[in-house]
């Protein structure tokens, strides 16, 4: 195990670090707002568990906390907080060998939107081309090498470019089941029963993704994993995606080979007032 050095909103860094080479590490993105990161715990223990998988050995968390604790002292309004691990500066090459000095990255961003408005206004998604391809030992863990997310967002910005307006897209695997959304878990309501979607073989297990499934089930609320095919989502009762910036977003709308299927949102904003609630007591 090492000490990794911990870096706070630094504007350069060595040319020869790993992750800048390879994507070689793992990351996190919180929300904070007076002098509280939402699900901090749940933060710190992804990165730690991500960081294990991915074979870097860091053994100072606790300093890690203190030092964004210490941050939040000075954050009164809505922030985006993004904590980066890198296994650190290697040599030439793919080998991991004798680079033992983790780096750990900082970064503080204001924003204007106040992520916790229950009002706020619902979203409308169309499917992205590009398909998430298996790798089920990277499933689940936001690594830092995001090309598929990259080159979702281009295509979303293509598509506003040719006049469409969609606010984000859905990523499907190779056989057209539903996965996530560019940037965050989805889940969808079909017959009163809530679902989102499994992620044994790609996507992100996204902290938010976790809790709302831990608040339903405190709230007897049932909530399935399972995978669905893109046509299962044209009857779906309700949908919201979900991360730990945007907290909920209900959707409104799904594009499904250029048809438009709307989508009822009472039942999404109601899981998101009991997100609300559940957080606010953590």
């Amino acid at each position: 195990m090492a000490n990794a050095s911990i870096h706070l909103n630094i504007t350069s860094l060595d040319s020869h670090d790993r992750s800048f080479f390879y994507g070689d590490g793992c990351f996190t993105t919180m929300y904070a707002d007076n002098h509280k990161i939402f699900l901090l715990e749940q933060h710190l223990a992804r990165l730690s568990g991500d960081s294990s998988k991915l074979y870097i050995s860091i053994d100072n968390w606790p300093e890690l906390q203190e030092r964004l604790e210490t941050l939040l002292i000075n954050i009164t309004s809505p922030h985006v907080v993004k904590v980066l691990v890198s296994r650190g500066v290697g040599g030439r090459g793919y080998s991991p060998k004798a680079c033992d000095s983790p780096s750990i990255y900082i970064y503080t961003y204001p924003i204007t939107l106040n992520n916790c408005d229950l009002n706020k206004s619902a979203l409308s998604v169309g499917i992205a081309d590009i398909e998430l391809a298996d790798q089920a030992q990277l499933a689940g863990l936001k690594h830092n090498s995001r090309l598929e997310q990259v080159l979702a967002k281009q295509e979303l910005l293509s598509m506003h470019e040719d006049g469409l307006t969609f606010d984000d897209l859905l990523l499907l695997d190779t056989s057209q089941h539903v996965i996530e959304a560019s940037s965050a878990n989805i889940f969808y309501q079909l017959n009163d029963i809530w679902y989102t979607p499994q992620l044994n073989k790609q996507g992100v297990a996204g902290v938010m993704r976790d809790f709302v499934m831990d608040t339903m089930k405190a709230a007897g609320i049932e909530c399935q994993v399972a995978l669905h095919h893109i046509d299962e989502l044209k009857r779906v009762n309700a949908a919201f995606i979900c991360n730990a910036v945007q907290l909920i977003q209900p959707l409104k709308s799904v594009c499904i080979n250029s048809q438009e299927h709307e989508i009822s949102e009472t039942a999404s904003r109601d899981i998101f007032k009991l997100i609300l609630d559940a957080l606010f007591r953590v």
